[in-house]
């Protein structure tokens, strides 16, 4: 498999995984429910908060909307995350100390106005998805 597909094979440990499912009768490749941080918290419940909040005072902040709202939205979901998968894509990784080599590495080569731009982008996200009404905002 490694010859035919190069990096793009799945490691040895994914492979073994999904075969121990599929013999044991789990056909989907599809992963699991699992309890934890939601999937979306975008619920009409939710958008339903935000617009009111929005409605009700224009001028409200990103912190006053995820305290009122109890909605985690971490910058580094929006400034940190896209660039860093950028550098590490198509890359393998003998073992996780690699890996967290090649983040480490990553964060030390950022300027600080690389951080300080992309926090400056966590308003305007936030403005998109208040306009949209919750929906997700990807750019």
């Amino acid at each position: 498999m490694v010859e035919v597909y190069a990096e793009k094979c799945p490691n040895y440990s994914t492979v073994t995984h999904w075969v121990r499912k599929f013999k044991s009768g789990f056909l989907s490749v599809m992963d699991e429910p699992r309890e934890g941080r939601p999937t979306s918290v975008v619920t009409e419940k939710n958008v339903s908060t935000v617009e009111g909040l929005v409605k009700q005072d224009r001028r409200i902040t990103v912190k006053q909307l995820a305290s009122e709202t109890r909605i985690s939205v971490a910058p580094s979901d929006f400034c940190l995350f896209p660039n860093l998968k950028k550098s590490v894509k198509g890359r393998r990784f003998e073992d996780i100390e690699d890996a967290v080599s090649a983040v480490e590495e990553w964060f030390q080569a950022q300027n600080d106005t690389f951080y300080s731009q992309g926090l400056l982008k966590v308003k305007d996200r936030w403005q998109k998805c208040v306009t949209m009404q919750g929906d997700y905002v990807e750019k």
